[in-house]
């Protein structure tokens, strides 16, 4: 059975115990624009809170190769760690600004503790990460045509953590997901039956197209039974037919492998894809229930980004 989480464990549980400011490349011959590994032709004279991410460009942001390399694993108390692992990731796609030219190869201890910091929540004042790396990792073949992933020098340096401190991800990743999972407000996920209303179904579709519109990352709590939940990140939607939608994922069970899907039809929630190989009492092309959690961290990155571009801008104002 795949790494998924047990929210009624979880509730038992809480019953029983109540900036780095190197250089930035704007590429760009226009004063006005700046452009770096997330936005693309950001123009400073339009720029505002409300549309700051809406000039990503997804296609080289949210590739592949910027998720992060190390799969789901059971940690603390909690089954699985999917929900601090996506938390972190979207963290690591907002918030990381690769193939920085004048950054030094190997990161400093001062980038690593903040890079921890982010992955753990440790500090509510986010701020973006330069690294020189342009991916997190390299999938790299034998002579036998099997893929194997090579951390690249920013991720592998978090794994390796700090001797200072004896902080790793690992470590942080588990800080956070025991601070976010096992919570007496997720009580509502285990609310009801496996999948939701027609209704509130359909106006979580149009949450995460009116978010997806703005250049957010919806965190999606998929119910897969009364009990068990996963934690997944939509990477990108599509309209595959009337009413019909596809959404790509980000999910740490899989982290460098095809992206899964959930469809959108009949206003219900279908998750074939990421409940494949589990475990459960009805089947898995049954509809499931979909929620969307932790928008304040999202609200927190958007303004952390507009404050970061804000300060750009004025930067190159004054070099005009």
């Amino acid at each position: 059975m795949g790494l998924i989480g047990n929210l009624f464990f979880a509730i038992l549980l809480i019953a029983t115990s109540l900036n780095t400011t190197a250089a930035v490349n704007t590429n760009s011959d226009d004063p006005n624009l700046i452009n770096d590994s997330l936005v693309t032709n950001l123009p400073c004279d339009q720029l505002t809170e409300e549309n700051v991410l809406t000039f990503i460009n997804r296609n080289e942001a949210f590739k592949l190769t910027h998720q992060i390399p190390e799969r789901n694993f059971p940690g603390g108390l909690s089954h699985g760690l999917c929900w601090a692992f996506s938390l972190a990731q979207r963290r690591m796609f907002y918030m990381l600004r690769f193939g920085v030219a004048d950054m030094p190869e190997a990161p400093s201890e001062e980038t690593v503790n903040q890079a921890l910091d982010l992955v753990g929540n440790r500090n509510h004042e986010l701020s973006p990460i330069q690294i020189s790396d342009s991916d997190l990792f390299n999938g790299r073949k034998d002579r036998y045509g099997f893929t194997w992933l090579q951390e690249n020098n920013f991720f592998k340096s978090l794994t390796q953590g700090l001797r200072s401190s004896g902080r790793t991800f690992d470590k942080e990743i588990i800080h956070r997901q025991e601070r976010r999972f096992f919570s007496p407000f997720n009580i509502s996920l285990i609310t009801g039956y496996r999948n939701r209303s027609e209704g509130a179904n359909f106006d979580t579709m149009n949450t995460i197209l009116k978010s997806m519109a703005q250049g957010r990352m919806p965190l999606l709590i998929i119910r897969m039974g009364r009990t068990i939940v996963h934690v997944v990140l939509v990477r990108d939607v599509a309209a595959i037919g009337e009413n019909k939608y596809q959404l790509s994922l980000y999910d740490s069970n899989h982290p460098a492998a095809s992206q899964e899907k959930i469809i959108y039809e009949n206003n219900n929630f279908y998750a074939s894809e990421v409940m494949e190989g589990q475990d459960f009492d009805h089947a898995a092309t049954d509809p499931v229930g979909v929620f969307i959690r932790d928008e304040d961290d999202m609200n927190a990155i958007q303004r952390a980004n507009f404050k970061y571009y804000s300060s750009l801008c004025a930067r190159k104002k004054l070099q005009q």
